[in-house]
């Protein structure tokens, strides 16, 4: 199958998937997160917001601003198909994109990338090599390679398999957690 293909067939996949499921399994991903080494030992976390078929990303937020973390969040330009990160510390004033994300407008801080220490990194399909196919945008290929930071991205277990070989524009996360495993 070509990647567009295995998108396609996992966001309909997510789709599928309870409220009860959803909840459940989340909470035992997000514990993973923050029992990791590199949770603890970050002080500046990039996130995006997620989307009604991700893992939450606002309970990982609101625990960061618990903990003093600084969260970063981007924001896309489709035109040059690159991101902007900026520094947020409340859900007020966000915009919704034409793809139904939300991001942080221009009333935010812009944040320096170098200083991010960990990177919760967005995706729909995952391999054991750890390798991602994201939304098809090749936003978060380009941006990896830029950062030092720890990458990990956050799944449900039947995301992660060995159906889709990687090309040479995709770039590794350090780490997939999964409710039942770490890849």
């Amino acid at each position: 199958m070509l990647k567009k293909e295995l998108r396609s067939f996992m966001l309909n996949e997510l789709k599928k998937l309870s409220i009860d499921f959803k909840n459940h399994y989340t909470q035992i991903i997000h514990n993973k997160l923050f029992a990791t080494e590199s949770w603890s030992n970050s002080k500046n976390i990039s996130i995006t917001l997620s989307t009604e078929l991700e893992i939450d990303t606002y309970a990982i937020i609101r625990k960061a601003w618990e903990q003093g973390k600084n969260v970063s969040v981007p924001a896309t330009d489709v035109l040059t198909k690159s991101m902007t990160f900026y520094n947020i510390n409340s859900f007020d004033n966000l915009k919704t994109t034409k793809f139904g994300i939300k991001e942080p407008d221009e009333n935010h801080e812009e944040s320096k990338i170098e200083n991010f220490d960990l990177i919760i990194v967005p995706g729909v399909y995952f391999n054991k090599r750890k390798y991602r196919i994201g939304y098809g945008g090749g936003y978060y290929d380009r941006f990896l390679p830029k950062v030092k930071a720890t990458k990990i991205s956050l799944a449900y277990d039947f995301q992660v398999d060995e159906i889709f070989v990687e090309d040479k524009f995709d770039y590794p996360v350090d780490t997939i957690i999964t409710e039942v495993s770490e890849y």
